[in-house]
């Protein structure tokens, strides 16, 4: 857990960190989620919590495939949430008090291990897609 740094952004040197299993951040960080966090494919746990981070969920998510709990809460994360689309084997999905934009991708509907996806504070529009009925182990929306 790094809590509580100085201040900067999260080096991508952090990337060689590949058995990393969770990384928890609090306060402190700025700059954006970097590109390398893609490389941390043990990863099963992202929580960054109370940090200004900017900037988009970065496309290189898609390699976390072993991303259980991605947690992001109060940050300035903007764009859509299309880059964590791949990652069908999500159990808990947090974005609160965030900048998001867009709809919620459809294709959540493939997540069937999803029991929470809390997106509140955010700027996303649009309905709650009709394909997810298909998601019986959801136990939280909001």
């Amino acid at each position: 857990m790094l809590r509580s740094l100085a201040s900067g952004s999260l080096p991508s040197s952090f990337s060689v960190l590949s058995n990393l299993k969770q990384l928890y951040i609090e306060d402190g960080l700025s700059g954006s989620l970097p590109a390398a966090v893609g490389r941390m494919t043990s990863l099963e746990s992202l929580q960054i919590n109370g940090c200004p981070l900017g900037g988009s969920l970065p496309s290189e998510m898609k390699f976390l495939a072993k991303l259980l709990t991605l947690e992001i809460t109060s940050s300035n994360i903007t764009g859509s949430l299309d880059p964590i689309q791949p990652l069908t084997q999500l159990q808990r999905i947090q974005i609160r008090r965030g900048r998001l934009l867009g709809s919620i991708p459809s294709g959540f509907s493939r997540f069937s291990n999803l029991n929470q996806l809390v997106l509140d504070d955010n700027a996303l529009s649009g309905t709650v897609p009709g394909k997810w009925a298909g998601l019986t182990s959801l136990s939280i929306l909001q």
